[in-house]
């Protein structure tokens, strides 16, 4: 049933239209009979009549007998679980902490505890690192958007690349 209702579902949207049933229905030699009917087949499967059709709403079609728990019972057991994506942050030691640290002091060059656009840009096309990936770390990195990184949100810029 599921392998139904997706074929049906074109835009993969989880619900399906009338036009998308109707498409499915056409393009299947065994169903061109009902196109006549495919109004009315559509008006009994949509039960609450907001123009889509659910996965539920096919379901109670196919098995009219069964409850609607019943209905969820099945699509629960056969839906597959959601995999649970743990993203680790990765944890700077102290020495790394120290090493940022003393680079954030490099890179400040009038010493006013912050990195400007143009310290980190020179600071870093000495590295043969591209402006335009400078500037995009500067707009991702400047949490408060202040046009200035702290030595916290240079510590989160190096981070990814000081752990990896």
């Amino acid at each position: 049933m599921k392998q139904i209702f997706s074929d049906y579902d074109k835009d993969n949207s989880g619900t399906v239209t009338y036009a998308e049933f109707l498409k499915a229905l056409e393009g299947n030699e065994k169903c061109k009979a009902l196109l006549k009917s495919t109004a009315g087949i559509f008006q009994e499967m949509d039960q609450d009549g907001d123009g889509e059709m659910t996965f539920a709403e096919l379901m109670r079609a196919f098995y009219p007998s069964c409850t609607m728990e019943e209905i969820q019972k099945a699509i629960d057991r056969w839906t597959p679980k959601k995999k649970v994506v743990v993203v680790e942050v990765k944890q700077l030691t102290a020495e790394e902490k120290e090493e940022i640290q003393a680079m954030c002091k490099s890179w400040d060059k009038d010493n006013d505890g912050n990195v400007s656009l143009s310290e980190l840009r020179d600071s870093c096309m000495n590295l043969g690192i591209e402006e335009e990936t400078i500037k995009e770390w500067f707009k991702q990195y400047d949490a408060d958007g202040n046009d200035q990184l702290s030595y916290k949100e240079v510590e989160e810029l190096l981070r990814e690349f000081w752990t990896a």
